[in-house]
């Protein structure tokens, strides 16, 4: 069984870890312009594939983790 709180923890532990070493404004713009375009970019490949599924799956645990 998939243990949600633990990943979560994982999740928020990268994110911390990331964050302590990109604290250039310059990078972090980048990445707020750049990793939703990425996001979006993965989600209109799976449906353009007939992987809707994969795209509730994906976006519910996306939300799960960081929320």
């Amino acid at each position: 069984m998939i243990n949600l709180k633990h990943i979560q923890f994982e999740y928020m532990n990268e994110l911390t870890f990331y964050r302590s070493y990109h604290r250039n404004s310059t990078n972090w713009i980048i990445h707020a312009i750049t990793i939703p375009m990425e996001w979006s970019s993965t989600l209109l490949v799976l449906c353009c594939i007939g992987q809707q599924w994969n795209v509730a799956v994906v976006t519910s645990l996306y939300f799960l983790l960081t929320n």
